[in-house]
């Protein structure tokens, strides 16, 4: 296996990481600020040094494959969709 491949493994894992943090915060929370989650997952990251943009880009997933919606009346607002 090449270290192109191993980078790409690497990514993935730390892409499901950030899901599975996200989901649970949301889990317990059931809605909570886009900025405020942003920050919670960035503290219970330890595995690895997240930068917000790869955060929020999961969020964004986890909101396409609809785990999670944006609160009609406040786009801020992140609600979780068991």
């Amino acid at each position: 296996m090449g270290a192109e491949e191993e980078e790409k493994i690497l990514a993935k894992e730390r892409e499901l990481k950030m899901q599975a943090i996200l989901v649970r915060i949301m889990k317990g929370r059931r809605t909570e600020k886009y900025n405020e989650l942003v920050n919670e997952a960035a503290k219970q990251i330890i595995a690895f040094e997240p930068n917000v943009q790869s955060i929020r880009r999961q969020i964004e997933y986890l909101i396409e494959g609809d785990y999670m919606i944006r609160d009609e009346k406040n786009p801020s607002i992140l609600i979780y969709k068991p």
